[in-house]
């Protein structure tokens, strides 16, 4: 039997709880963590006037747009590693579901 005891690895640009508490306090539960290669990134989602700036954009910066505007910390490496950026832009639609709800024509 091995009593050895696991080592907690911190992710890269892992913030401290304080600070997630922090973000907590100014934008609700409208944060998110992404995790990739032994990298995080805290995105919130976008608030109406992101979204407003966010329909000015082109459909080619729109996730640039996204990551640039909701970004609340992390490791710059999944913003500008080819790989981890085109990673993360496939996961922003959580950042984009506002739920469901029912539409009626009266």
């Amino acid at each position: 039997m091995s009593t050895e005891k696991q080592i907690e690895t911190k992710a890269t640009g892992e913030v401290t709880p304080a600070q997630i508490a922090a973000w907590k306090k100014k934008y609700g539960d409208r944060i998110f963590s992404f995790i990739r290669d032994g990298h995080v990134a805290y995105l919130r989602k976008p608030d109406r006037v992101i979204m407003s700036f966010l329909a000015t954009v082109s459909k080619d910066q729109f996730n640039t747009a996204i990551v640039e505007n909701c970004w609340l910390g992390g490791s710059d490496f999944l913003k500008t590693d080819e790989d981890a950026f085109l990673w993360l832009c496939g996961e922003l639609t959580v950042l984009l579901d506002w739920g469901t709800g029912e539409l009626k024509k009266i």
